[in-house]
């Protein structure tokens, strides 16, 4: 199996080769920083299922899509 392909791109890490494979398709990981939860969350926490203030999780998800130029309500996340 090949390694993936892994972008960085504005605190995120993209999954090249999925969306290469998948056209429409946006595919990665989010590093930690920049968000607006405190400790023991960290800043960009996106889980609601960790304890942090729900409203807090809400803006650090919609940080992440203003960031990336991408639509709030397109968005799905898995917990």
């Amino acid at each position: 199996m090949e390694p993936f392909q892994i972008v960085e791109q504005r605190n995120t890490l993209r999954l090249g080769d999925w969306e290469q494979r998948c056209p429409g398709l946006v595919a990665g990981f989010t590093l930690r920083s920049g968000g607006y939860s405190e400790a023991p969350f960290h800043s960009l926490n996106l889980g609601l299922h960790v304890g942090d203030s729900p409203e807090r999780v809400r803006k650090n998800r919609e940080r992440l899509c203003q960031a990336l130029e991408f639509p709030f309500d397109a968005w799905t996340c898995a917990e």
